[in-house]
C-alpha cells in the first residue's frame, strides 16, 4: 500500500490544480507517480519539466534513451520504469530482441554506439566512471551527450527513490513487465 495516495485534480486547492493542469497541458496526462508527488505540486511540475526535457530535447537520440531507460530498469528491478518504457523502447527502435535480451537478464547484442552509451550509463550508476571511458564517450558523441545521459541515470534513480520510499505500485491497468530480478 502506498505512503502517499495518488491525487486527482478535484483534490487539489486552485494553486495546485493549476499546476496540474500545466503538467496535463505539456504531457498529455499526469502520469501515475506526479499523481503521489502532488502535494507538493511546485515540485512536482518542476520534477516533469527535467522530465521532458530528457525525453524530448535533450542531445539523446530516442532509441539510446530508451534503451538506457531499460538497462537502468533491470539493473534497478525497477517495474514500474520498465513497465511504461518497453513499448515506447520500442517505439524509438530499440531491436525486439535486445529488449528481451536486457529483460531477460542476458548479454544483449548490441551495436558499437548501444555498447558504450550503455556501459556508460551502468558506470555512472555505480559510480565509476573512469576518465578513460568519458573521453571516449564525448569523443564520440560530443559533451553535451555526455552531460545529459549523467542527467538522465541520475533522473532514473531519482525517479525509483520516490516510488521505493512513497511505496509506489503500478496501477491496475499496467502490467508488470519485468520479471523478478534476475543474477
Amino acid at each position: 500500500m502506498a505512503r502517499t495516495r495518488p491525487l486527482q485534480r478535484s483534490d487539489l486547492p486552485p494553486e495546485a490544480a493549476a499546476r496540474f493542469d500545466q503538467i496535463a497541458g505539456d504531457r498529455g496526462e499526469v502520469p501515475w507517480l506526479f499523481r503521489f508527488l502532488l502535494s507538493s505540486p511546485e515540485l512536482t511540475y518542476r520534477v516533469s519539466h527535467l522530465g521532458d526535457f530528457l525525453r524530448a530535447y535533450s542531445s539523446i537520440p530516442d532509441n539510446l534513451r530508451e534503451l538506457v531507460i531499460l538497462v537502468l530498469s533491470r539493473r534497478l528491478d525497477f517495474q514500474l520504469e520498465w513497465s511504461y518504457h518497453e513499448e515506447l523502447a520500442r517505439s524509438a527502435g530499440v531491436a525486439e530482441h535486445v529488449i528481451a535480451a536486457v529483460r531477460d537478464g542476458d548479454s544483449p547484442a548490441f551495436t558499437a554506439t548501444e555498447a558504450a552509451v550503455t556501459a556508460f550509463a551502468l558506470s555512472v550508476l555505480e559510480r565509476r566512471v573512469s576518465d578513460d571511458e568519458h573521453s571516449a564517450l564525448e569523443a564520440e558523441m560530443g559533451t553535451a551527450f555526455v552531460v545529459d545521459l549523467v542527467t538522465l541515470v541520475a533522473f532514473v534513480v531519482f525517479m525509483q527513490y520516490l516510488v521505493e520510499a512513497l511505496d509506489v505500485g503500478l496501477p491496475v491497468d499496467v502490467p508488470a513487465r519485468l520479471p523478478a530480478a534476475v543474477g
